[in-house]
């Protein structure tokens, strides 16, 4: 597709030691990340997904193994430092593209919170970070964590209260629409048990298995094929 790279982001990343400098920069089409707390602080990386040669692509790998900051900027988003905390989790592949003697190497490397699926015991305080914006989506994600017993046709409402009571906030991405849902499992129950009582949204009278049609751009990489 035409004006491709008009899409796509950078992450660069430079270490300095007395003996020399390591500066390396490598295309980034999806990024989901967090602003700093505070003005001087270091910002949160939830997602990365690049593009690189095999020395680019290893050096950022252990970068973010190992807690290093590292500089991303994309469309809309201005340049920022961010770093993953914990232990993320990382995936590697090789793309072969015709005339190229090697390999094009692609890292996704995501962060531990944004991995989980399930809450635990650690989720008390309520923190559950979407890819998408869209209601439908937000439902899923949120009701597959939690285990709510929720209809897909609730997703309006659910994203309406949320947006109400100052409940999700977006977040920085690049080709993606992130957001951060505030909340556990008891209150969203709380809002859901009140929400039938006052026939706000209604129970379906039939026992039919629910479908989930959750629409997203996320994983729609197509768009930023530059072959055509």
């Amino acid at each position: 597709m035409k004006n491709a790279y008009l899409r796509v982001g950078t992450l660069e990343f430079r270490k300095w030691s007395e003996a020399s400098t390591t500066r390396i920069k490598v295309t980034m089409d999806r990024f989901i990340g967090e602003h700093p707390k505070k003005k001087n602080d270091i910002g949160k990386a939830h997602l990365i997904s690049v593009y690189g040669n095999d020395q680019n692509i290893g050096a950022i790998w252990s970068a973010t193994v190992t807690g290093e900051c590292f500089q991303v900027d994309g469309p809309g988003m201005p340049s920022i430092s961010v770093r993953f905390d914990q232990e993320p989790l990382s995936f590697r592949g090789s793309i072969a593209i015709s005339n190229r003697k090697w390999p094009l190497r692609h890292l996704v490397v995501i962060s531990a919170e944004l991995a989980t699926t399930h809450a635990g015991d650690h989720d008390d305080y309520g923190r559950t970070i979407v890819c998408d914006s869209d209601s439908g989506f937000v439902l899923y994600r949120v009701a597959t964590k939690f285990g709510l017993p929720v209809v897909p046709d609730w997703a309006p409402w659910f994203v309406a209260e949320l947006t109400k009571r100052e409940k999700i906030r977006a977040l920085l991405g690049v080709n993606c629409s992130p957001n951060i849902v505030y909340g556990n499992k008891a209150t969203f129950l709380r809002w859901i048990s009140i929400a039938v009582k006052k026939k706000v949204i209604l129970i379906p009278q039939d026992n039919e298995s629910i479908h989930w049609d959750v629409p997203t751009s996320f994983g729609s990489i197509n768009q930023l094929d530059s072959s055509d």
